[in-house]
């Protein structure tokens, strides 16, 4: 049947019908089959319309389905078309323009086609090329299967899936979802509490602008960027790649080769795949967790986390205030701001500190190592097994057992540690403040012990400097060549007793031998004594000036008023005349300028570091301590005549109360007192008694200061410590 020009109604069945160009027909009926011409306007009010464009069809064409028409076919070119509720259609054309009202199930077949849903509940296929959906009302679907098409949506509930090339997505409205099983397609959220899924295909791009959205990535080597604000963002893929722009966002990425990068504040990433990098470019507060094996975290701002649970995995830090946690095993952190932290709890772990004032602790684990090449950083030891080196002028301590601290070139640390080793590499120094403590020298290193109990330098040269105590007072060794390791080891212990107990500024130097004495010697010790002749109104004048403790104050106020030893000179060490800042003349010994010299007899047995002494050996520790107290001052000297020459030492000598013993040559008997006689501290061992003037008889048995004795470990009295505070050395 044919239409003409007018605008006619026509009711019927299973009729073909043809509508001239420009007509305008209402048809009513079902599985009619219309040919139309162009700038046609067709409107089909019955069901189950058949509507099929014959040959003839022309552009411009409008065609509107009323609600519930189902199994409507139609191709049409430039055509527009309304679909009421409830109409199942299939468009096939070029450029249509198609509008669903709601509850609709439409096809859409051809190319640069719009779509515009304006009601709830609809559902879109479309196939073709450059089409295009709109999506303005809740609950609707979009599937959209051609490249380079658009499908965007305003409302809320709404899915889009992408299953070309190409295609994009915009959604904008609240619990939307989009889905991707295409590539190269791009999807953008701007509502809030929309969901976004790659599940197929690769080099897809996922941006959400919204709140509370997600962010999915199943796929390969997508992309996805959010803006929004406590948004959640995962990857299960491989080479995807994930970007946090804004506050609160989370990231969780799970596959192979992966990347997120955050470039907002207060952002979280969790690594639970391999290979995975995540990086923070910009904020604070962000944290970054990695699970898997041989990823990478940067952290690049300031005030951000890392946590390295996986194995193998690199962190590092250029920003400042930054916090790394590695809990794995074979990881690694570098740290190069300033005031950053890197904690381990791992095993074989390392990290490097490359800023200033960092601060790296290992808590758990053994095998780890940490490297410090900044200024004023922290290393610290707390398990066991461990390995710190320190190549800037940082702090470390060691709290473990069998922990390594070695300290570079030039470089300078305090260690607190307790059985470390600690090696330094030349002009390196360390202030050791823990016990049982090695510290190996290469030369041209400075070490302090703060204590004497089990701290040992090993490999000393010269150049190097072990201090033991403040550092106050110093005696530099000068040891004989071919001097053993036992033996410079047993003689800086010695010489860290009287570091670590005196006060008093001042350096001597001493030269140091082991070689062989007398039958029964087991030390001796000698300096130019005849070059400090001095008067007894000069002693007691520099002894009033020096004198400030109880035990001084005391001995001083003892002194008689004239000298007791008549018209004599005294004679004082080298080392005593420069701590009372009397005239004194150092010589030459071995080719070093020196104090005094000491040596140790090489006729008997030694046990060299005063632990497990066996009963035919002598404490070697002591009777250095023994020789080196006499460099110090404690002697009275023997003239070439064999006459006394008075010293000091010879002041505190008694036979009674107010007695001072003018003739300790030939007088058995003498003993020690600080209070003019009143208060016996101990037998003098004098010449008339086969023993060294001024050393303690057997009264105080296995007494550093008085005998050696076979199979005692030799300690220092407090008896001993009087003795040098009234010689003048002032104690703590």
């Amino acid at each position: 049947m044919g239409l003409g020009m007018t605008a006619i109604n026509f009711t019927g069945d299973n009729t073909t019908f043809v509508v001239a160009a420009g007509a305008t027909a209402t048809i009513t009926g079902s599985n009619d089959t219309i040919t139309y011409g162009a700038g046609a306007s067709i409107t089909l009010t019955g069901n189950d319309d058949g509507f099929v464009a014959a040959s003839g069809g022309g552009a411009g064409a409008s065609f509107l389905f009323s609600s519930g028409d189902l199994g409507v076919s139609l191709a049409a070119s430039g055509a527009a078309v309304s679909l009421g509720a409830g109409v199942t259609a299939t468009v096939t054309g070029t450029g249509d323009t198609i509008a669903a009202a709601g509850t609709d199930t439409l096809t859409v077949d051809g190319s640069g086609n719009t779509t515009t849903v304006s009601g709830a509940a609809t559902a879109l296929v479309d196939n073709g090329a450059l089409d295009k959906a709109l999506l303005n009302a809740n609950a609707d679907v979009a599937q959209m299967y051609g490249q380079g098409a658009v499908a965007n949506s305003s409302a809320s509930a709404d899915l889009v899936r992408l299953y070309g090339t190409g295609e994009s997505s915009t959604i904008g409205g609240l619990g939307s979802w989009s889905d991707i099983y295409g590539s190269n397609d791009a999807v953008t959220e701007n509502g809030t509490n929309d969901y976004s899924t790659v599940f197929q295909g690769a080099g897809n791009s996922v941006v959400s602008n919204g709140t509370n959205d997600q962010i999915g990535l199943q796929s390969n080597g997508d992309t996805g960027d959010v803006y929004g604000a406590n948004t959640a963002s995962y990857s299960s893929g491989s080479s995807d790649l994930i970007r946090l722009h804004g506050t609160g966002d989370s990231s969780t990425i799970g596959g192979n080769g992966s990347w997120s990068d955050i470039y907002g504040a207060n952002d979280k990433v969790v690594e639970n795949g391999t290979n995975d990098y995540s990086t923070v470019f910009q904020g604070a507060g962000n944290s970054v967790v990695s699970n898997g094996t041989n990823d990478q975290i940067g952290l690049q701002s300031n005030g951000d986390t890392g946590d390295v649970y996986g194995a193998n995995t690199a962190s590092y830090s250029s920003g400042s205030s930054d916090l790394i946690r590695l809990h794995g095993a074979g990881d690694s952190s570098t740290i190069g701001g300033n005031g950053s932290w890197a904690d381990i709890y791992g095993g074989n772990d390392s990290v490097t500190e490359n800023g200033t004032n960092d601060y790296s602790t290992v808590f758990q684990g053994a095998g780890s190592t940490v490297v410090s090449n900044g200024a004023n950083d922290q290393v610290g030891l707390q398990s066991n097994g461990n390995t710190a080196t320190i190549d800037g002028d940082s702090s470390s301590y060691a709290l473990g057992s069998n922990e390594i601290v070695n300290v570079g070139s030039g470089g300078a640390t305090t260690l607190s540690a307790s059985g470390a080793a600690v090696n330094l590499s030349s002009s390196a120094s360390v202030s050791v403040l823990g016990q049982n403590d090695v510290a190996n020298l290469t030369g041209a290193n400075r070490v302090v012990f703060s204590s004497t109990v089990g701290n040992l330098a090993n490999n000393y040269q010269s150049g190097d400097t072990v201090v033991y105590g403040s550092g106050a007072f110093q005696i530099t060794p000068v040891f004989a060549a071919g001097s053993s390791v036992q033996f410079e080891q047993a003689v800086l212990l010695a010489i860290g007793w009287f570091e670590s107990q005196i006060s008093d500024h001042l350096s001597i130097s001493i030269y140091f031998n082991q070689t062989s004495l007398g039958s029964n010697a087991v030390g001796e010790n000698f300096d130019t004594i005849d070059n400090n002749a001095l008067s007894y109104a000069t002693i007691k004048s520099a002894l009033t000036a020096n004198a400030s403790s109880a035990v001084q104050l005391s001995a001083l106020a003892a002194l008689p008023s004239a000298n007791p030893f008549g018209a004599s000179s005294f004679y004082i060490t080298n080392a005593e005349a420069q701590l009372l800042g009397l005239a004194t003349t150092d010589f030459t010994y071995g080719g070093q300028v020196v104090s005094g010299v000491v040596e140790l007899g090489n006729n008997y047995s030694y046990n060299y570091t005063q632990t497990s002494i066996a009963s035919n050996q002598i404490d070697a520790v002591a009777a250095m301590e023994h020789e080196i107290s006499e460099v110090l001052g404690r002697v009275e000297f023997q003239s070439s005549s064999g006459g006394a020459l008075p010293s000091i030492e010879g002041l505190r000598i008694y036979t009674a109360p107010g007695q001072v013993d003018s003739s300790p040559m030939t007088t058995s008997g003498g003993y020690f007192s600080i209070d003019g006689g009143v208060t016996n501290l101990g037998a003098i061992g004098e010449q008339a008694s086969g023993g060294d003037i001024a050393d303690w008889t057997n009264t105080l048995p296995a007494d550093a200061f008085g005998y050696s004795v076979f199979g005692e470990i030799g300690r220092i009295s407090s008896a001993d410590i009087d003795e040098m505070a009234a010689l003048g050395y002032h104690i703590g």
